[in-house]
């Protein structure tokens, strides 16, 4: 048992490492910019919903401030909402 554990745990960091070394900071060769439309992700589940049922990217959202290089304010756009939400949102 020990040894498999030891196993996975030195694959999973070689997993992290290699990722971490991939990911160059920029989506498709192009960073965010003010003005532009993106969607938002949230892993956070409904208990009432489900996993299988939960939709986890939430959109159009525009980008309004571009605080830092991965940090955004964003509103949503459009009616799909039924009250305009207003928040800051990270690329991780």
């Amino acid at each position: 048992m020990c040894k498999t554990y030891r196993y996975m745990r030195s694959n999973v960091k070689m997993v992290i490492e290699r990722e971490r070394l991939n990911y160059s900071g920029k989506l498709n060769g192009k960073p965010l910019e003010v003005g532009e439309l993106c969607w938002l992700f949230t892993p956070r589940i409904r208990p009432e919903m489900g996993k299988k049922l939960f939709r986890f990217w939430s959109g159009p959202h525009k980008i309004v401030e571009k605080v830092l290089d991965v940090l955004f304010h964003i509103w949503t756009e459009g009616d799909w909402n039924r009250e305009p939400l207003e928040l800051m949102a990270s690329i991780d």
